[in-house]
């Protein structure tokens, strides 16, 4: 005789009631229940008074979020609180409406108003809104083939080493540290052909004199006249900058110079160029170590240089300035 589901929820009560425990129950009971299930429906049984739950009381996904408390949520995050994880989003939802939704369900309702996770970006506070404004404005006048970012970056041996790594649990790997490290400094010349030009020195940094010569000799040689290809040279308000000879050599060119606002390195795309030749060489150093040891000058010059057209473009699109990947020969009567 074949017993469904109801009938054998029924016996084990009977079996329950006659004073015999759940390990005997599920011996008992035929066709065999587990010992789980058993337990499970004397539970029921001392909770509810049957041996099913009751409809009121079964637990319930609440569903999709109403729209205005969407709107809600939206408002919060956008005027007190972007920072909230998906769980505390939950929290301040159950706080305000008395419903308990799923972090899925306020996942997909973000997702739904294009409401993502985005990385904070760190503003310096004395920076100047309307003096940028006015920079942007001004820079809408120069068309990208005639932009010329140039900048100085540092690399030392010690930050080449992978911030990450593999190991067993509760395990701890090491590296050595060294305070005073040899490293080499460069300058980079980004334009939107990619990073045409730049110089490496083993210097610990970049002084007016180092400056002035590697702009005679790396910069200066790719300008020409405004508005001419390469015409527009752009800087930050670092101090070796506003030597009365950097503008007198690029002016002596017929090119304008341009200096950033305070603080306003995101308009600078050859800081993202940096970013992406220090990454190139990080992933050299664990796969041809020898190479980046035996020649670091060398190395550095290449991952510099190898910021294509299309990295280019896409950073300079990022800093606000309108730019497309240059491409030789279909687009030589617009660049050149």
């Amino acid at each position: 005789m074949t017993f469904g589901r109801h009938y054998r929820r029924i016996l084990v009560l009977h079996y329950y009631q006659s004073g015999l425990g759940c390990k005997k129950l599920a011996q008992l009971t035929v066709p065999p229940v587990s010992y789980s299930t058993v337990r499970r429906i004397i539970r029921r049984f001392r909770r509810y008074g049957d041996y099913d739950t009751p409809a009121n009381s079964r637990r319930r996904r609440a569903g999709l979020i109403p729209s205005d408390r969407v709107d809600w949520l939206v408002a919060f995050l956008k005027e007190r609180d972007c920072t909230l994880y998906l769980d505390e989003m939950v929290e301040q939802l159950r706080d305000q409406f008395g419903t308990t939704y799923s972090t899925w369900s306020v996942c997909r309702a973000l997702l739904r108003r294009k409401i993502t996770r985005k990385k904070i970006s760190v503003i310096a506070a004395r920076r100047n809104v309307l003096e940028r404004a006015v920079f942007k404005a001004n820079m809408a006048k120069y068309g990208p083939h005639q932009l010329v970012f140039i900048d100085e970056t540092r690399k030392e041996p010690r930050t080449l080493n992978r911030r990450y790594g593999r190991a067993r649990a509760r395990a701890l790997h090491s590296l050595p540290f060294t305070r005073h490290a040899s490293g080499y400094s460069a300058l980079g010349v980004l334009t939107v052909r990619g990073m045409i030009d730049c110089a490496v020195t083993d210097a610990r940094g970049v002084d007016a004199e180092t400056f002035i010569r590697h702009l005679a000799e790396h910069v200066v040689p790719h300008l020409n006249p405004f508005p001419g290809d390469r015409s527009v040279v752009v800087l930050d308000n670092a101090s070796v900058h506003w030597d009365d000879r950097v503008r007198r050599l690029i002016e002596g060119e017929g090119a304008i110079l341009l200096y950033l606002p305070a603080y306003s390195y995101d308009f600078n795309p050859i800081e993202m160029a940096f970013n992406e030749a220090k990454a190139t060489l990080e992933r050299l150093h664990g796969t041809d170590r020898a190479y980046l040891e035996a020649m670091p000058e060398e190395a550095l010059r290449q991952a510099l240089l190898s910021i294509d057209s299309e990295n280019a473009a896409a950073y300079m699109r990022h800093c606000g300035w309108r730019a497309t990947p240059f491409l030789p020969g279909l687009l030589d009567e617009v660049y050149m």
